[in-house]
């Protein structure tokens, strides 16, 4: 192959790096049920009401159930070529390099997608999503401030949800957050070595602070915008949820490879099954750093 046989290749190729999924943790693997086609989740009806001295006879009442239905869907990476002479004559193995960004592809596929499929369309009860008000000039996002998650932790609070809660903020909003608070910054520097570990970066007001360079994007009118969607519309968010009330799953990546005559080398791509969802539509938010 032209231009490999005279040239100095170093043995160690620096590979790209992906955000990180370690917010998985705080779900549940439901990968032993990604086989199927859905994964259905029954919501339980209202609280039966309790009455004090009550007439007697009663009223009889029926609970009624709905069902969450999480669709599965086929995942699979753009298939890839490696000739036979770059097998033979790179210094490097671009087989494994190759493999593993396969491998890095579905990774990252699988965290934006779970963060994309748990958090909220647009504003509920249950399912609030506010805007951050730190300060921002004219045509730039607004931060995201001490108040903003106070806000959320409070309308988490109404909606009765229980504690172990996380929250997801993107860089900007991580940082702009930490370098304008002296005590998240010492908290912070306490926290670093088991950030290093956990991914857990901070704690405030009940949240557990973690940081994604990817998560859903909203709209100015804080309405989710479609799965991958990054336009001049979008704005970034930090997603909030409590532990455990979404789940994910995904099939072992299945690697399918074939050799070519016509390519000289093998043409190969990886594929799964995944699927995520919330146990029911509630205990999930969002802070949208909306334009100013």
């Amino acid at each position: 192959m032209a231009g490999l046989n005279k040239e100095i290749w170093e043995k160690q190729i620096q590979e790209r790096f992906i955000p990180s999924n370690d917010f998985l943790n705080d779900g549940v693997d439901y990968s032993q049920f990604t086989t199927n086609d859905a994964i259905n989740v029954p919501i339980a009806g209202g609280l039966v009401q309790a009455v004090f001295n009550p007439t007697l006879p009663m009223t009889v009442t029926t609970r009624t159930d709905t069902n969450n239905a999480v669709t599965m869907h086929d995942l699979a990476t753009q298939p890839t070529r490696v000739t036979n002479p770059e097998k033979i004559e790179l210094s490097y193995d671009k087989m494994e390099s190759v493999i593993k960004s396969h491998r890095d592809s579905l990774s990252k596929a699988i965290g934006d997608r779970t963060l994309f499929e748990i958090a909220p369309t647009s504003d509920t009860t249950e399912l609030p999503v506010i805007a951050a008000t730190g300060t921002a000039t004219a045509g730039n996002p607004r931060p995201i401030t001490k108040n903003d998650i106070a806000t959320l932790a409070q309308r988490f609070d109404a909606a009765n949800f229980p504690q172990g809660r996380t929250l997801i903020l993107t860089p900007f909003q991580f940082w702009d957050l930490v370098n304008n608070d002296v005590a998240l910054q010492n908290q912070y520097s306490y926290q670093s070595r088991e950030g290093e570990i956990t991914g857990v970066l901070l704690y405030y007001y009940g949240f557990k602070i973690r940081m994604r360079t990817d998560t859903p994007n909203y709209t100015q009118t804080l309405t989710k915008q479609a799965f991958g969607t990054n336009d001049v519309n979008s704005r970034q968010a930090a997603i909030a949820y409590v532990d455990k009330q979404w789940f994910y799953g995904f099939t072992p990546p299945k690697m399918i490879t074939t050799q070519t005559p016509e390519f000289l080398g093998d043409v190969f791509n990886f594929y799964c099954r995944f699927g995520a969802g919330r146990f029911a539509p509630r205990a999930v938010g969002a802070i949208v750093s909306v334009f100013a």
